[in-house]
């Protein structure tokens, strides 16, 4: 059994046994990783707010056959506003649900991690959370290997400028020309200025997103098309989304 350092960022955990918690960690420098906090249900358990949903902080680890043990923890940020209030929470855990499912146990990652952590920041912030939310999607996106085509129909090149009517395939990856988009019967119409706003999103550092002037029409379609795009490639639904649209719907 060996002992390892590493920051993470609690993504999930389990309820184990009478007083335990099984944690799962996205890890600087392992990628995601298993961990039982032995006591962490415990009202004086040491462990208990270095788990809790959204921490950031150093873990010292013991490696075992099948799952780590946390041994010490030593918080960096609590990111406690992120459970404290309602939409911040709820765009949160969309985010951390999404890297949790896009990745598997010990896959190191450190620019998924340092994605992460920069989107946990912002929406710790409070400004912006539904762009930064849409910044981290394309981000991941591009990170795994499953950036969308936008500038060219994704399945027969038609250069964006010469498509009249433009729409999104998540099943094609990319935009789609009016012809092409009749492969795929769940195709969503977008138009070019949302396509621009993607292309920015992907370029721009998030130090400057509070400066991107984003009109409502163009975030009403990219909350419809981007998590779809997500749920496409995992090919399941997540469970997160729909407390997010319900409250997003009401406010």
């Amino acid at each position: 059994m060996s002992l390892y350092k590493t920051e993470a960022i609690v993504l999930k955990y389990y309820e184990l046994k009478e007083a335990d918690k099984i944690i799962v960690l996205y890890t600087r420098q392992h990628g995601k990783v298993q961990a039982v906090a032995n006591g962490a249900r415990k009202t004086k358990s040491r462990l208990a707010g270095s788990v809790e949903l959204f921490t950031y902080s150093d873990f010292l680890l013991y490696q075992g056959k099948s799952l780590s043990t946390i041994s010490q923890t030593e918080i960096i940020n609590s990111f406690a506003s992120l459970r404290d209030d309602l939409f911040k929470m709820a765009y949160a855990s969309y985010v951390v649900e999404v890297v949790n499912e896009f990745t598997v146990d010990e896959e190191k990652n450190e620019p998924l991690f340092a994605l992460l952590l920069a989107t946990l920041y912002m929406l710790d912030r409070g400004e912006e959370l539904e762009l930064a939310t849409r910044f981290f999607e394309l981000r991941l996106l591009n990170l795994l290997g499953y950036r969308p085509q936008l500038d060219a129909c994704v399945d027969c090149d038609l250069d964006l400028a010469k498509i009249d009517k433009v729409k999104f395939s998540s099943k094609l990856g990319g935009v789609v020309c009016a012809d092409c988009a009749l492969e795929d019967q769940y195709a969503m119409r977008i138009n070019k200025g949302t396509v621009a706003t993607m292309e920015r999103l992907l370029e721009i550092d998030y130090k400057k997103l509070d400066r991107l002037k984003v009109p409502e029409s163009t975030r009403q379609q990219l909350a419809k098309i981007l998590p779809n795009y997500l749920q496409s490639i995992i090919e399941k639904k997540l469970k997160s989304l729909d407390f997010l649209k319900t409250l997003t719907m009401t406010n």
